[in-house]
């Protein structure tokens, strides 16, 4: 699903996908915020959040294969591995 942001008044509406990357081994508050922190700066990376308990990356981004590929190898240099559990998703909500 897209999502239509508008970034200001003179920018024009950015269209957003969103994906979830399972991540092992980022257990610790720092490893989060390490992965968050770089993410979120990520050329592409609209929002980033790592959650401990289900071990996964909610990830908003410019809908780019290339973006989840950097996003990837970003927590591979960081010393992580993540793989794309679902992409361009409606919502990132588990409720099923």
């Amino acid at each position: 699903m897209l999502f239509k942001k508008k970034e200001s008044k003179n920018e024009p509406i950015i269209e957003t996908k969103q994906a979830l990357l399972d991540v092992d081994g980022a257990t610790c508050t720092s490893c989060v915020y390490t992965i968050e922190h770089v993410g979120r700066k990520m050329k592409g990376v609209k929002e980033c959040y790592v959650d401990r308990n289900t071990s996964q990356i909610q990830l908003e981004y410019d809908g780019e294969q290339s973006t989840l590929d950097d996003i990837i190898q970003l927590v591979d240099k960081i010393g992580y591995t993540a793989v794309v559990n679902q992409a361009d998703l409606s919502s990132l909500d588990n409720d099923q």
